[in-house]
């Protein structure tokens, strides 16, 4: 729970940081979820902490709750994440690969307080897995918990919002092999279809 409480802040911390936009212009969030399963965060884009991911909008993040600061724990470091892009261009993969490799890496260098550590560069690598599907592996240091580098496997799909003619990606992701029961989980969590429709 110390670490849960200690992610948030950052994570609020980070938000402050963040420009602001029009609740009139973006939906509040990209799902609904149980309070008693999920921990929610809203960040806005750009990112205090990667403000060179060139996007306007917000990201839209959930982790589970049971597991998720527990080394131990089989839900250690699964979450999903949503974002919602100002953008009429479809993001490629090559797109998600840079972009996450700047999340991570920002992410983990404004965690880390140990002033004589250089934190390693994220590695992403994805593949297609269907029209609007990724999947691929982030291979990026646990600035938070355990100080070393950590395989994150995610799946990745995109949704083309008709109405706002923008984009939203949902990220889901965890340590865990994909066969782990935890991903059904993840999988469960959907975005919300009158946000993208």
């Amino acid at each position: 729970m110390k670490f849960t409480k200690r992610l948030s802040l950052s994570l609020l911390f980070f938000s402050c940081l963040s420009s602001s936009f029009s609740q009139e212009t973006y939906p509040n969030e990209l799902f609904k979820t149980d309070s008693t399963t999920w921990i929610k965060e809203i960040i806005k884009f750009p990112l205090g902490f990667a403000p060179n991911i060139n996007y306007q909008g917000f990201e839209d993040l959930r982790f589970v709750k049971a597991g998720w600061g527990k080394m131990d724990h089989p839900e250690f470091w699964s979450y999903a994440f949503g974002w919602y892009i100002q953008t009429n261009k479809k993001p490629t993969q090559k797109d998600i690969e840079h972009n996450i490799k700047l999340y991570y890496d920002g992410l983990m260098q404004a965690v880390n307080k140990e002033p004589t550590f250089t934190v390693p560069e994220t590695i992403t690598s994805f593949s297609k897995k269907g029209k609007n599907k990724f999947i691929g592996t982030i291979k990026t240091h646990d600035s938070f918990y355990t100080k070393k580098i950590i395989t994150l496997n995610t799946l990745v799909e995109i949704a083309y919002c008709t109405k706002q003619n923008t984009y939203a990606l949902l990220f889901r992701v965890s340590v865990q092999d994909f066969s782990h029961e935890v991903w059904q989980k993840l999988n469960s969590l959907k975005m919300e279809k009158s946000i993208c429709y």
